[in-house]
């Protein structure tokens, strides 16, 4: 069912989900960052990838279904 700004109701993210999403940025961002910067050897680019790679991870996060852990979903 659509809902105003197109989001479907059904996708909605439990607080549960949220949380975890949460602990996993907070174990696994700081790994991020050095793999960014080794492919793209400028480390303002690698931030900004990083930045909007977890971003889009976020605002797709109602896609996790669970087939692996999350790390490696956000990975």
């Amino acid at each position: 069912m659509a809902v105003a700004g197109g989001q479907d109701q059904s996708r909605q993210v439990s607080p549960e989900r949220r949380l975890e999403f949460g602990d996993v940025l907070s174990r696994n961002l700081p790994g991020f960052q050095p793999v960014a910067v080794r492919w793209l050897r400028n480390p303002e680019d690698a931030e900004d990838a990083v930045q909007d790679a977890m971003l889009s991870a976020f605002k797709h996060i109602a896609r996790f279904e669970r087939r692996a852990q999350m790390s490696t979903w956000v990975t």
